[in-house]
């Protein structure tokens, strides 16, 4: 996990996608630095490296929880239904787990140091926090006093969690093919759940109209989305009055790195898809062959490194496929440069990416990358492998697509450039590499002013 996964140390922040800001942590960070050899260093630091821990774990089932959505679609998905159930279990979970983290920094100064004695004994309990917050609102420091705003959902959260921990509950997941439903079933004797009837519904009082449902379902991705927003809310808050109370401001160079940070921002930035039933027929198209590609490039990860969700080669290939009428008959795995060591600004770049469409029985082979040298001898090689590649296919035509280029004077001119698309759009790319797949001239191949150069 630790090659893979941590919370590290950078000269600033690089944007990364593999690089997630978390202000508390990095607060902490820099107080540990300010004072190493403090009373409290070893403290904060502990604190900090165990919220990064947690979110880690976060983005990993995230991750996880996102790609199965995707590939919903496909029919024969329906066992992946006991892996999201466990991986939504321990995503509740350790949402719990990084609000008790969260108490134990909170603790530590929300109160003078000499009143600590009056804090509850379960400093790393943030049920037993909030709720002593709620009745002493007097003791806190006023910079501090914003906990109470989370008493709703993290009760909420809580109830979930010990239902699943202590009560013997189970997630229950199904799927209109297009997203996620959640709610939590009790897993006792079929007997007492039939006498206690949890499955009929209650009522508040006598009114009627607060009748509600004893099962409550909820959008699964939209549920955690919600949860672990909060939980970044409360961590921004606390870092930010520990900012004020500490005359300190961050410095921007603690960040959680990894493979699977990318699904936290994914997560945290997801939108419901369409229900199934409200879809349309070309809507229900794409989403059938977003699932077929994610399925073949085989997970989470992969599918983050090729541009899944919003990314330029996954919008390229969806809107290729959109104006074909056939998926491709071939998909080579895709290959990538750089590593998944999970250092700071280490984005893996797309060095090749294969494919075959056949549009009109005529077979054009397509090689994706992200950037190609605009030099003589680095051209050639490529047109080779091009073309090594489209005679083991059978192709009858070979394009080299990319999304920047990099130049260099010792390019010949003129120089035979029709197997090259350079576009920095990918709606555009995709629209003319379509036009090679139906009617292939030079003219519509070679680069355009749009070109990263």
């Amino acid at each position: 996990m630790e090659a893979l996964a941590s919370l590290i140390k950078t000269q600033k922040l690089t944007g990364s996608k593999n690089e997630f800001y978390v202000p508390l942590c990095d607060a902490l960070l820099d107080l540990v630095e300010l004072d190493i050899t403090g009373v409290r260093a070893l403290k904060l630091s502990q604190i900090a490296h165990s919220l990064a821990h947690d979110f880690l774990n976060l983005a990993m089932l995230a991750g996880r929880l996102i790609w199965y959505e995707g590939v919903t679609p496909d029919m024969s998905r329906s066992p992946d239904l006991v892996a999201i159930a466990v991986d939504t279990e321990n995503y509740l979970i350790s949402l719990r787990t990084a609000c008790d983290i969260v108490a134990e920094a909170f603790s530590y100064f929300c109160v003078e140091p000499k009143k600590r004695g009056q804090l509850p004994k379960e400093k790393q309990s943030f049920r037993a926090m909030i709720c002593w917050a709620k009745n002493n609102p007097h003791r806190l420091r006023d910079d501090f006093l914003f906990i109470t705003q989370h008493f709703e959902w993290f009760m909420e959260l809580r109830a979930l969690r010990d239902k699943i921990v202590h009560q013997g509950y189970y997630s229950n997941i199904y799927t209109d093919r297009s997203l996620f439903k959640f709610f939590l079933m009790p897993g006792f004797d079929p007997d007492l759940h039939r006498i206690r009837r949890f499955h009929r519904r209650h009522q508040d009082g006598n009114d009627p109209q607060q009748a509600g449902p004893r099962i409550r379902q909820v959008s699964l991705l939209s549920l955690l989305k919600s949860f672990t927003l909060s939980v970044f809310e409360l961590t921004t808050q606390l870092s930010q009055a520990i900012e004020k109370q500490e005359e300190l401001k961050c410095s921007k160079t603690h960040a959680l790195s990894g493979v699977y940070v990318p699904a936290l921002h994914h997560l945290l930035s997801y939108i419901e898809p369409i229900k199934k039933s409200e879809q349309n027929i070309s809507e229900e198209r794409q989403r059938r062959l977003a699932a077929r590609y994610l399925l073949q490039v085989g997970d989470y990860l992969t599918s983050a490194d090729c541009g899944y969700p919003h990314g330029f080669w996954w919008r390229f290939l969806m809107r290729l496929s959109e104006l074909c009428t056939k998926f491709p008959r071939y998909i080579s795995q895709p290959q990538f440069t750089g590593h998944r060591a999970g250092l700071a600004g280490q984005d893996t770049g797309l060095v090749e990416w294969n494919f075959i469409f056949n549009e009109r029985d005529f077979n054009v082979a397509i090689s994706l990358r992200d950037m190609v040298v605009l030099e003589e001898g680095w051209l050639k090689v490529a047109r080779v492998n091009l073309d090594d590649f489209s005679r083991r296919a059978g192709a009858d035509r070979a394009i080299l697509v990319a999304n920047r280029a990099m130049s260099s004077d010792k390019l010949s001119d003129p120089m035979n450039m029709d197997f090259l698309v350079v576009e920095a759009d990918p709606m555009i790319a995709a629209d003319r590499v379509f036009s090679a797949l139906t009617q292939p001239s030079e003219d519509q191949l070679k680069p355009t002013s749009g070109a990263n150069t």
